[in-house]
């Protein structure tokens, strides 16, 4: 993951869906690990089968899980 510029906070774990017919494209913007009152992003490319799509959905409540328990 890396870390992204500063702008004003208004939801502290966000995750944008970029939906074609054969891929879903996804990029997540969480608080960040290593350095305080800062964020990180990732973006990652799923393809568009039911198997690939469970794991996005998979990887978004890790995202959501992990962030949740600081």
């Amino acid at each position: 993951m890396q870390d992204a510029q500063d702008e004003p906070l208004f939801c502290e774990r966000v995750a944008g869906l970029d939906i074609a017919k054969a891929e879903v494209e996804v990029t997540i913007r969480v608080p960040s690990d290593t350095t305080p009152g800062r964020r990180q992003q990732e973006t990652r490319t799923f393809t568009a089968t039911r198997a690939v799509l469970l794991s996005l959905a998979d990887w978004l409540r890790c995202c959501v899980t992990v962030s949740s328990r600081r």
